[in-house]
């Protein structure tokens, strides 16, 4: 992991565009969130982004460039997704504060924001609450998916 130098304002309203989960925001909230978005991490092919099983800062983060696995299993035997760009991860201990479920390796170079509890605390709260509704969205879909592999297994 290598922490990047703040990336310019320009530079950074680009790259919103390409990530859905900021996509819907006003004008005004994109600005308001540039003022959040600091924490640039790059990871090289192989490296491992968060761990399953452990309790860290809970951060979750955003996939500015490249793609990530997300295995399970002590040896990430099990592929569960594959993060593309504009896409985020981390979710569930992002708002539970709760060990990690999965591991996220980068496949390629990867670019990362990372959002802490504290940046989205400091976030007004109609633009937390709708990162929060986006989050919830994710979440029921993976879930709904969970329950269809499960259903089909079943039958």
């Amino acid at each position: 992991m290598e922490p990047l130098p703040p990336f310019t304002p320009e530079v950074i309203e680009r790259l919103i565009v390409q990530v859905p989960l900021l996509k819907h925001l006003t004008p005004n909230e994109r600005q308001q969130v540039l003022g959040f978005m600091e924490a640039f991490l790059r990871f090289q092919p192989g490296e491992v982004i968060v761990k399953e099983g452990e309790q860290d800062d809970a951060a979750m983060y955003i996939l500015i460039s490249g793609r990530a696995a997300v295995t399970t299993g002590e040896q990430g035997e099990v592929i569960l997704d594959e993060v593309q760009v504009g896409e985020f991860f981390g979710e569930l201990s992002f708002l539970t504060e709760s060990p990690r479920t999965a591991t996220v390796q980068a496949l390629e170079p990867c670019i990362v924001w990372r959002l802490d509890h504290a940046a989205l605390g400091a976030m007004p709260c109609s633009l937390r609450e709708k990162i929060k509704d986006d989050i919830i969205q994710k979440l029921m879909r993976v879930v709904s998916h969970s329950n269809q592999q499960i259903k089909s297994v079943m039958i």
